[in-house]
């Protein structure tokens, strides 16, 4: 390992080009179109948990080196400018215990029934301040075990075979002692929590006795239970207007498992879903739910290293970059946050942007993965708007504050890859776009300016690469037809008392969309569309947050629509158009046909059909927005 003599300047004018890779052009250009009308979230930060490193760092006696490594993660300048901290909640093992690996053995607040330790944990607590210092604004509490003495397996690793370690008889205390904590750190020590978590991928079968780190299992129903016995013990104790988060499976079916195992209860006690993302597709199903609930989304963990123990390996920071593309893009998540930035050294970890030295030499190293997650921290700020781009290599944000726009483009292949991205549908851009490059030779290298003709972007992205190119000046006109966080009534032009609902507001799959009533109090009648790149839309019902479907991806005319969870199949995407007389058709991607009242019968409970597009008033509707 090569010890820092100083810290490694990531300023824009200080970036240097570490060698020259290969330019060998692709036969053909994609062609790309961005639309600023096709909105997705706002993007609120990019983040790393304290945990394990926080531990181990707070504690070094080289106070150069220490602050080189938070400058190079929280620095807005110099650095990564990263503004979302996830600090851990410690259990607190038996202190006879010595099975944790180097920084996982956290202080807990509690360390035995009655006995209070307030000024425990004072390592990662002295980096969390460290990190506020420079410019973290959302502090995340997280906590991935009671204490050890409100267990079954007297370990604050998990159980003994693996199963549930809380006592049942223990429920409230451990949510007395997350909420105490909630108040010693706003209290005593002025910072709040954005949210509070109370389990940590509780799905997981390998929380078991003498493990390396903290960890519960709990069961659908006692996760369930656990929801609810905190938020009572939350808002007892007056803090009802914290954010409550989870429930933190480690892949997105593990989370949306356990979601919809709670029942409604337990479901509105959680203000913030949390998921990690390191398996699974499920993206747009919780987005929907995210969306047709109320709920704020984040992806709370990620991390990888793939392949030998290599800190200029190329290959974690493409798949990184892709990760991150998806989630953000995909999950539409307002916060994106890695799991440990700063990796224990040894020779068999690929992990993170930073080895370091847990113990004994206290020295650092900076990975590829670094630089890679520069392309998106540096440039995506918090406040910037995602906006669609259809291609699945590319994440596009907008900043109106900065009228920056930033075009991340990640190409994994062996070969270049040309691209003319087409900007007409912005009102204003600049005459260049200035390029900042990953690859196998380069570290966020500052490449020669790139100009934009005849509102075009043509650009080759070299192999194995992540490039971002920035663009100042972007304005835009465009309104989107639909605002992402609000509902909307689907009214008939034939009669307009008349809406889209779901038969007796069933959430179930298959359940008949037909014609009612207007009916204010009916949340079955209130739906969300959700934009995708090319501008077309999931019509999602906020009851059940399904999507308005097309069964069986029928082409025929006269087929009945149902609910059906969300899977992203073009029998769930709707093209909508406007009519120019205050209404508007909805045309199926998949059958080109278009949504009516059934025959034209204007009775309640009738159902809602596909036919082919004839211009009748009863395939002609309106968007009432809902109070």
């Amino acid at each position: 390992m090569h010890n820092h003599k100083g810290i490694l300047c990531l300023s824009l004018a200080g970036m240097m080009v570490l060698g020259t890779p290969t330019h060998s052009f692709a036969a053909s250009t994609t062609s790309v179109s961005i639309n600023p009308e096709n909105q997705f979230q706002t993007f609120k930060g990019w983040g790393t948990s304290l945990s394990w490193w926080g531990n181990a760092i707070g504690n070094w006696n080289d106070s150069t080196k220490q602050n080189e490594i938070l400058d190079l993660l929280y620095d807005q300048t110099n650095g990564l400018g990263l503004t979302v901290a996830r600090y851990n909640i410690g259990g607190g093992d038996d202190p006879t215990h010595t099975h944790m690996r180097n920084g996982a053995n956290l202080e807990g607040y509690q360390p035995s029934e009655g006995v209070w330790d307030y000024d425990a944990d004072e390592s990662q607590r002295y980096i969390l301040n460290q990190a506020i210092n420079r410019g973290v604004n959302i502090v995340e509490g997280f906590s991935k075990t009671p204490p050890y003495w409100m267990t079954y397996s007297g370990c604050s690793a998990g159980n003994t075979d693996g199963t549930s370690n809380l006592k049942p008889e223990y429920y409230d205390d451990y949510a007395s002692y997350l909420a105490d904590v909630y108040i010693l750190f706003r209290d005593t020590y002025g910072i709040t929590f954005d949210s509070i978590s109370p389990i940590n991928e509780p799905n997981g079968p390998w929380w078991v006795v003498n493990n390396r780190q903290e960890g519960c299992h709990y069961t659908h129903d006692e996760q369930n239970a656990l929801f609810k016995v905190l938020n009572d013990t939350f808002d007892a104790k007056g803090l009802s207007d914290v954010t409550i988060a989870g429930p933190e499976g480690f892949e997105f079916d593990a989370t949306l498992s356990s979601w919809n195992s709670y029942d409604s209860i337990a479901q509105s006690d959680i203000d913030k879903i949390n998921t990690h993302s390191y398996y699974g597709t499920e993206r747009l199903y919780l987005n929907t739910i995210a969306l047709c609930k109320d709920k704020r989304l984040s992806v709370s963990e990620y991390g990888l290293g793939v392949g030998d123990h290599d800190h200029n390996a190329i290959e974690s920071s493409l798949e990184l970059a892709h990760k991150i593309r998806d989630d953000v893009h995909s999950l539409q998540a307002e916060t994106w946050v890695y799991w440990q930035a700063v990796e224990e050294e040894f020779n068999v970890n690929n992990w993170g942007f930073i080895h370091a030295s847990f113990e004994g030499d206290e020295s650092y190293d900076i990975t590829k993965q670094y630089y890679g997650m520069g392309n998106f921290s540096k440039f995506i700020r918090p406040g910037s708007v995602i906006i669609g781009a259809d291609n699945s290599n590319m994440l596009v944000a907008l900043n109106q504050e900065t009228n920056q726009l930033s075009i991340v483009i990640i190409n994994d292949s062996r070969s270049s890859q040309n691209y003319s991205i087409d900007l007409s549908k912005f009102a204003t851009t600049a005459s260049y776009a200035t390029p900042y490059r990953t690859s196998q030779t380069e570290n966020l290298a500052q490449l020669d300016n790139v100009s934009i003709n005849n509102h075009a972007l043509a650009v080759t992205a070299a192999a194995k690469s992540i490039t971002t190119y920035t663009i100042a000046n972007v304005t835009t006109d465009a309104t989107p037809l639909f605002d992402r966080n609000k509902s909307y009534r689907i009214v008939n032009k034939e009669n307009n008392n008349m809406v889209i609902d779901v038969l007796n507001s069933s959430p179930d799959n298959s359940a008949d969309i037909v014609i009612m009533n207007k009916d204010t109090n009916s949340i079955s009648q209130a739906w969300t569309f959700i934009v995708n790149d090319a501008g077309e839309y999931y019509i999602a019902n906020d009851n059940a947050a399904k999507m308005l479907d097309v069964p069986g991806a029928s082409k025929n005319n006269s087929v009945s629509m149902k609910l059906w969870q969300p899977n992203g199949d073009n029998n769930q995407l709707w093209k909508i158009t406007d009519l120019g007389n205050g209404y508007y058709s909805i045309i199926n991607k998949n059958s080109n046909k278009a949504l009516g009242v059934k025959n034209g019968n204007f009775t309640n409970e009738n159902n809602i059909d596909q036919y082919d597009y004839h211009a009748y008033e009863n395939q002609q509707w309106k968007f009432e927005v809902i109070d």
